[in-house]
C-alpha cells in the first residue's frame, strides 16, 4: 500500500516538474526577438501569400530586373523601352504606379520591414549577441539595397520622359546595373569582395547574415562552408551566399552580379568585376 502510494507521488511530482523543465526551451522558439526575425525572414501580415520581408522585397526586385532587362532589348526603340518604366516602377514602389506585373508590395516597403524589424529583434529584451551583431549587418544591407531603388525608380522616370533612344538607352544601362544593385550589392570599394557596408550591401547580403541570425539561435540556416568558385573562377566574396537557406528563402545566384552575368560569363569566357566597379561611378555621380 505504501509502495503504490509513493508510487502515485512520483508520478505526480513527474508531471508537474516535466513542463517546467520544458519550459525554458519552448520559452526560447517564441522570444520576442524570434517573433521579428520570422516576420523579417519566413512570414508577415500583408505580404503577398503571409511571405517573410525579405523574400518578398527580393521577389519584387527579380521582377524590377527582369523588366529593365527586357527595356533593353532594342535600345533603338524609344517606344519599347518606355513600356517597360512603369513595370520597373511598380516592382519599385507600387504608391507610384499602382498596377503592373510586380506582387503590389514593393522593394522599397519590404526592404524597410526587413530592415525594421531586425532591428526591433536586436533592441527586444533577450536578444542575444548573434542576433545584436547580425541585426546591423541585415538592416544596413537592406537600407543600400533600398538606397538603389530609389535612384532606380528616378532612373526609370527619367526614361520616361526622354525624347530620344540615344538618351533613354543611356540611362537604360544605368537602370540595369542599379536593379542588379538591389539584389546584388555593389563592390564599391573595388576590393573584389561585396560586404554588407552602407553602399556595398544589398539584399543578398542581408538574407546571408539574416541565416547566420537563424543558424546561431538555431531556428533555421545552414551550415557555412567555403564559397565554390565560379566555373570561370570568379569566387564569390561573401560566405554562405551559396547555400539554399530554411523556411523557403530564395536562392541567391552562384556569381554575385546576376545569372544573366553568368550566362554571358560562360559564353565569352570572362567574370570580370567590371559592372560592379562602373555602378560605383554612377551612384557616385547621382
Amino acid at each position: 500500500m505504501r509502495l503504490a502510494h509513493y508510487a502515485t507521488s512520483l508520478l505526480a511530482a513527474c508531471a508537474i516538474i516535466s513542463p517546467l523543465l520544458a519550459a525554458p526551451a519552448n520559452a526560447q522558439q517564441s522570444t520576442p526577438a524570434h517573433a521579428h526575425l520570422r516576420h523579417a525572414a519566413d512570414e508577415f501580415r500583408g505580404t503577398p501569400d503571409g511571405a517573410g520581408l525579405l523574400p518578398t522585397a527580393n521577389a519584387e526586385a527579380e521582377i524590377a530586373h527582369q523588366h529593365a532587362t527586357l527595356a533593353g532589348r532594342d535600345p533603338l526603340s524609344l517606344e519599347g523601352m518606355q513600356r517597360h518604366m512603369p513595370h520597373v516602377i511598380h516592382a519599385i514602389d507600387p504608391t507610384k504606379v499602382e498596377d503592373g506585373p510586380g506582387l503590389g508590395y514593393g522593394v522599397l516597403a519590404a526592404a524597410n520591414g526587413a530592415a525594421r524589424h531586425t532591428e526591433l529583434a536586436a533592441a527586444s529584451e533577450g536578444a542575444s549577441d548573434a542576433i545584436e551583431a547580425h541585426a546591423v549587418h541585415v538592416a544596413t544591407a537592406a537600407r543600400s539595397a533600398m538606397s538603389y531603388a530609389d535612384k532606380a525608380v528616378e532612373l526609370a522616370e527619367n526614361i520616361q520622359n526622354a525624347e530620344s533612344a540615344e538618351v533613354a538607352a543611356e540611362m537604360l544601362a544605368e537602370l540595369t546595373k542599379l536593379t542588379d544593385a538591389i539584389l546584388n550589392g555593389v563592390d564599391a570599394d573595388g576590393n573584389g569582395r561585396i560586404g554588407w557596408q552602407e553602399g556595398e550591401g544589398g539584399l543578398s547580403q542581408a538574407v546571408t547574415h539574416m541565416g547566420l541570425i537563424k543558424r546561431a539561435e538555431g531556428i533555421g540556416g545552414e551550415s557555412c562552408e567555403d564559397p565554390p568558385q565560379h566555373p570561370l573562377g570568379c569566387v564569390l566574396p561573401y560566405s554562405c551566399s551559396h547555400r539554399t537557406h530554411a523556411s523557403g528563402w530564395p536562392k541567391p545566384r552562384l556569381c554575385p552580379y546576376s545569372e544573366r552575368h553568368n550566362r554571358r560569363a560562360t559564353r565569352y569566357g570572362s567574370c570580370d568585376t567590371s559592372r560592379s566597379r562602373s555602378l560605383v561611378a554612377i551612384l557616385g555621380a547621382t
